[in-house]
């Protein structure tokens, strides 16, 4: 009987240890020690974590749009979960989304300040100041993320237009389509100026006509009629070409640019396709010259030719990915360093750009 309980008590403490041995090294979860452990920088199949911490308000369906669709690299991925901060690479800040105070900045962290609009000429808001940003993304050339309004590139399409025809249809001579009136360029004032010298109708809701559809639509619709369109900027900064422009690249926008914006224009447009208001002295010359191309078939018609041979890519995710993030990767994978933080007052205010002079 003794030797039984022995066995028996024997079994019981080999069996205690046993379990205890398992307990202690077998890798059960354990779910409160995994709320404390730090989530891995990346998931696996990712090498960069680009962090969206304050979007833009529009579109208001961001968050659905593949932003990395066409990219080069697929090593990036894109995230709105401000509490991924920690394990971000780049964390992207749109400009006038900032109205709070900065979050903790991690070690070997890129903070990009995104501004696609023209630079004020007023000191930026208070909390603006306090970030310490590492690059820039806009549409200036001298930015580290450089994402244009539109890239123009020569057309690979076969044109066999009826350019007589097309001339012949066109019955009017400057079209205007605005919904911002009062702005820093003091468009309105030049236009108002210039049509004391040629017919400019004026279309959206500074002017007296309504032009049903998108804007690329209408501007479509009335390049068959007018001869002319007006693409005046509400900023005269160097750089700035907005889809003002470049949608009137587009193939089968038959009508000629009257471009007043960017003082370095010529820079990003091709010769001979457009007409550049600060070519003349005052908007009488300009109106001058409009009637003169308007009514000779053979300039008109060649200016178009000449146009025909370009082609914009408006929309930028076809070169730079939605509001750049494919640039971002690009830079992320190429190990890109500026070694500086950005002057965010000098940055955001007016000086790339210039006061109008020809009023």
């Amino acid at each position: 009987m003794v030797r039984k309980t022995t066995i028996t008590v024997a079994l019981l403490v080999m069996w205690i240890l046993w379990t205890t041995a398992n307990i202690l090294f077998t890798n059960y979860p354990n779910f409160n020690l995994r709320k404390m452990q730090p989530l891995p920088k990346n998931d696996s199949s990712f090498n960069f974590t680009i962090l969206m911490y304050a979007p833009p308000i529009y579109p208001k369906n961001y968050y659905k749009i593949n932003f990395l669709r066409k990219c080069v690299f697929d090593n990036c991925k894109i995230s709105f979960d401000r509490s991924l901060l920690r394990y971000s690479d780049a964390v992207i800040f749109f400009y006038k989304e900032i109205t709070f105070k900065p979050p903790t900045k991690f070690p070997n962290q890129t903070w990009i300040l995104t501004n696609f609009e023209a630079p004020n000429f007023k000191s930026p808001e208070r909390y603006i100041k306090l970030f310490k940003f590492d690059w820039t993304m806009s549409y200036r050339q001298d930015s580290d993320v450089y994402v244009p309004y539109g890239v123009i590139k020569e057309s690979r399409m076969n044109n066999k237009k009826n350019y007589s025809s097309i001339y012949s249809m066109k019955t009017y001579d400057v079209a205007w389509i605005v919904s911002n009136c009062k702005t820093r360029s003091r468009r309105d004032e030049y236009v108002e100026k210039l049509s004391e010298y040629i017919d400019i109708d004026i279309y959206g809701k500074c002017g007296w006509y309504s032009c049903r559809g998108s804007i690329f639509q209408c501007k479509k619709r009335l390049s068959k009629r007018y001869k002319f369109m007006l693409a005046f900027e509400n900023s005269l900064c160097k750089d700035y070409l907005t889809e003002k422009i470049f949608h009137l690249y587009r193939d089968n926008i038959d009508i000629i640019p009257v471009v007043r914006g960017a003082p370095n224009t010529v820079e990003h447009l091709p010769n001979s396709t457009f007409v550049l208001v600060s070519d003349f002295k005052s908007p009488k010359d300009l109106a001058d010259r409009l009637k003169i191309i308007g009514g000779n078939e053979t300039l008109y018609t060649e200016m178009l030719k000449q146009k025909d041979k370009y082609t914009a890519f408006s929309d930028p995710n076809e070169e730079t990915g939605i509001w750049g993030v494919c640039r971002t990767c690009k830079l992320l994978n190429n190990n890109y360093q500026t070694n500086k933080t950005v002057d965010t007052e000098k940055w955001l205010s007016g000086g790339s750009c210039i006061l109008p002079s020809d009023l």
